[in-house]
């Protein structure tokens, strides 16, 4: 799938109309990251990880009941699951 059909795609799902204009503005736009992401890729020089400095101990997580049902304000929902639109074939 080339940059304007994947940004075809998006903009139906997202229910954006695009015009002529901005289409090509934004494929050049998506064009000039994914030329920035393969610069990125072929950087090959070692990288060393820092490590992450704890200084104190962290807290222990515990788990609380709610009273709220996050699924209460829609009707998207499928066995207590959010539904909505496919986004990848």
């Amino acid at each position: 799938m080339d940059n304007r059909d994947a940004l075809k795609k998006a903009a139906a799902i997202a229910k954006i109309h695009l015009t002529a204009s901005e289409e090509k503005r934004l494929v050049g736009e998506i064009d000039d990251v994914l030329t920035v992401f393969s610069k990125i890729d072929a950087f090959n020089e070692p990288v060393q990880e820092s490590p992450l400095p704890i200084s104190r101990p962290l807290r222990k997580d515990t788990v609380q009941a709610s009273d709220i049902d996050p699924f209460s304000n829609t009707k998207l929902v499928k066995n207590r699951k959010f539904i909505g639109p496919r986004l990848v074939d």
